[in-house]
């Protein structure tokens, strides 16, 4: 990395990291333009052009901002692109932004504020929408401290709605470029096991939900590979943890996830092995869990078997 600057004044400088590969232009530009919005705070943005073939600088040529920076680069993994990032951050603080989403413009004073120190995580709630941006859901955290068990299993905050004092993530190391989902997972995680955390109820990001995100595209054998491959990683570093009821629930909550999407393709004894794996691993979690996609699955019959009202016949 860079050496960290410290603006005049008492508010030190945030590098906003931006990946950006094959991204849909109106939705980078609006990306782009709420980072720059960025109220009461220094920052400066770096976009990585992840080798797009029409250059991001190209697509961005008439906003003119002495903050905005372009570093293009071959084209590889999202990890990649966000080390590369890493190592042209200038600030003291590091935020990471997707390409497709929109942040608050005043989160990232509020989130400095809450950061008391070099080894503070930040964060705010983050707004779910669709592709419009328009919001269905906000997820929140109370989540407060130390907090490296739960955060395997109950820290609910996306990416974009935290900040990252320089020192914890370098004490983190790299982003894992092996990885192209449960990256962002692994990342907070090791960042979590050297740092604490404060944050907020209110909405510090804005993300939108669409088919061609990474999420989205993978298959259900890569997501729960990604997801163990987290779990496992911890387990290593953690070997004396290997039993303990958080790490059992987090293997459960991966077999569940995969079991669920299985049973929405309809395969469904992909997802009953996977449903009794993850009931070996933690039994009450799996029981509540299951009885909640089960009532999901009946109402949904039900709904499909109702038939549809039809329209007022004119007298």
């Amino acid at each position: 990395m860079s050496a960290p600057l410290r603006p005049a004044g008492e508010r030190p400088l945030v590098s906003l990291v931006m990946p950006a590969w094959r991204p849909q232009r109106e939705w980078l530009r609006e990306a782009v333009a709420s980072c720059l919005a960025q109220r009461d705070c220094a920052i400066e943005l770096i976009v990585v052009d992840n080798g797009n073939p029409t250059p991001v600088a190209d697509m961005l040529a008439d906003v003119v901002d002495a903050r905005l920076r372009f570093v293009r680069i071959p084209h590889g993994g999202v990890s990649r692109a966000r080390n590369l990032g890493m190592a042209e951050a200038r600030g003291m603080y590091l935020r990471f932004i997707d390409c497709d989403d929109v942040v608050d413009p005043d989160s990232t004073r509020r989130m400095l504020d809450l950061s008391i120190d070099d080894l503070t995580v930040a964060y705010g709630a983050t707004e779910y929408c669709d592709v419009t941006l328009t919001p269905y859901k906000t997820v929140t955290c109370t989540l407060e401290g130390v907090i490296p068990a739960e955060a395997l299993t109950e820290f609910t905050v996306t990416l974009p709605s935290l900040l990252f004092p320089r020192r914890a993530v370098d004490l983190a190391g790299s982003w894992d470029e092996d990885m192209t989902i449960c990256e962002d997972w692994d990342f907070v995680q090791r960042v979590l096991e050297h740092a604490r955390v404060r944050g907020e109820t209110r909405v510090a990001s804005r993300y939108r939900r669409h088919a061609t995100s990474a999420v989205g595209t993978a298959t259900i054998d890569l997501a729960d590979r990604s997801a163990a491959r987290v779990i496992d990683k911890y387990v290593d570093r953690h070997p004396e943890q290997r039993r303990s009821p958080h790490v059992r629930r987090a293997y459960a909550i991966r077999l569940v996830s995969a079991g669920d999407r299985y049973l929405r393709i309809g395969d469904r004894r992909a997802a009953v092995t996977r449903f009794v794996a993850a009931g070996r691993m933690d039994a009450v979690y799996t029981v509540r869990a299951v009885s909640g996609i089960i009532a999901r699955e009946l109402r949904s019959r039900l709904t499909r078997g109702r038939p549809r009202p039809q329209p007022p016949v004119n007298a």
